[in-house]
């Protein structure tokens, strides 16, 4: 099925749906099935809305071997030794240290990830 027409809500073709779902209205689109030679006009609305939070996380699954920095506190001391002697490398221009995402998963640091990296 290919898309004939994708009209945004108010535009012409688009009325009744817009009486008939007003607000939640997302957009009208008009697909063409070519087999049975159709017409289907199909309605995208809005189901739910709730806030949304942006929480900054990691790629979905980075590589094991790729390099991402995470922040320890400078009291963490034994934390921070653990890290060194994974073979992190600490990053003082940016105050964060850098070690392979596997090792972040050994020590159970995958929370401690800094974006940007």
């Amino acid at each position: 099925m290919e898309v004939a027409k994708k009209l945004d809500p108010g535009a012409h073709g688009t009325k009744h749906f817009s009486r008939q779902f007003g607000e939640r209205l997302g957009c009208v689109r008009y697909r063409l099935d070519r087999s049975p030679q159709l017409r289907l006009t199909t309605v995208e609305i809005t189901a739910a809305e709730k806030p949304w939070l942006e929480t900054p996380r990691p790629s979905a699954n980075p590589h094991p071997n790729r390099l991402l920095t995470v922040k320890i506190g400078y009291q963490e001391t034994r934390l921070r030794q653990r890290v060194k002697s994974s073979g992190g490398q600490w990053l003082p221009d940016k105050k964060f240290w850098r070690l392979p995402m596997r090792k972040i998963m050994e020590l159970g640091l995958e929370k401690r990830i800094v974006n940007g990296n």
